[in-house]
């Protein structure tokens, strides 16, 4: 099937392809099948779609806007992958799926402990400024890829209806998180007015932490999994709210925000316990077990809001 959809995409002779073409699993993602192919010298990266049902509400029916990003963001510019093809027939396979090219290197998570703190600190800065680039795509509206047509009056009810779609994803994979979601929904409402305090709508990578960072030569040379650039608030953007809560000086530097406003803080504990609770649900839903840390760092955020303790620096 591989070779079937391969030889439509690049117009190659199916009947033509010798022992130089090769498959072979690229590791790392979660959310679809990815492989890659060699033809001889040329190497070419395979992504199919998850519709196997576990994917949660904000992920589904977004493999078209990965399609698009890849597409319409400049590489050399954003150091993401270009689009080589893109299929959504569904004629050839049961899934769509696109050809992208390959970026040559490690995931750096896998190698991220043989460097120095200096070269992480290079590492972390280029993330930062790659962020900003992505960043740099403006827009006035709010904008989801699992639901395009949906329309926000304001940043809280953008950030409401992230939440939200969680707390139904919750409930679908039956965790059980009444206690936790009462707390949200009760500190969303308190914290209303900050929302939309200074805010910038732009095009954010959610998910861009290390595993998703490529690297050659201890430098940057790309950055994958693109389907979860929404158009939100700037500060949504991932090393703004790891999951650790250890924001590195040295992305805030490349990205060009070392400073903020205590309701920028509030709006980033916000941000942070959604990746966590998100990271959660989603353990739950693809059966990789129940992790106490996520939970024990969302309640310290809960208590921290409910207490109005707001830092710079969460360690």
């Amino acid at each position: 099937m591989i070779k079937r959809i391969y030889s439509n995409a690049f117009k190659k002779d199916i009947n033509e392809l010798d022992d130089n073409f090769k498959v072979s699993i690229l590791t790392g993602g979660l959310k679809s099948a990815v492989y890659l192919i060699e033809d001889s010298d040329f190497q070419v990266v395979l992504k199919f779609s998850n519709d196997n049902g576990n994917l949660l509400s904000l992920d589904a029916n977004s493999f078209w806007w990965e399609a698009n990003v890849l597409k319409n963001f400049d590489h050399e510019d954003t150091c993401i992958p270009y689009l080589y093809y893109y299929d959504s027939s569904c004629e050839l396979s049961d899934e769509e799926y696109l050809f992208m090219s390959y970026l040559d290197g490690e995931n750096y998570t896998h190698i991220k402990e043989k460097f120095t703190k200096e070269e992480q600190n290079h590492i972390e800065y280029v993330i930062g400024v790659i962020s900003k680039k992505i960043c740099s795509h403006r827009k006035e509206e709010f904008f989801l890829p699992s639901n395009p047509s949906k329309q926000f009056e304001s940043n809280y009810d953008f950030t409401s209806y992230l939440f939200n779609s969680l707390f139904k994803d919750a409930k679908k994979y039956e965790l059980d998180i009444s206690e936790i979601q009462s707390e949200i929904q009760s500190l969303l409402s308190k914290y209303r007015d900050v929302f939309d305090y200074n805010l910038k709508i732009c095009c954010v990578p959610t998910d861009l932490w290390d595993g998703n960072v490529i690297i050659k030569n201890k430098d940057v040379v790309g950055v994958v999994d693109v389907g979860d650039f929404y158009y939100c608030d700037e500060l949504m953007t991932f090393k703004f709210h790891p999951m650790d809560g250890d924001i590195s000086d040295s992305f805030l530097q490349g990205f060009g925000k070392e400073t903020f406003s205590e309701e920028e803080l509030i709006r980033m504990k916000f941000y942070r316990i959604f990746t966590l609770l998100k990271t959660a649900i989603s353990c739950k839903a693809n059966n990789y077990g129940y992790f106490d840390w996520l939970y024990n760092n969302m309640n310290s955020l809960i208590d921290d809001l409910k207490d109005k303790k707001v830092y710079k620096k969460e360690r």
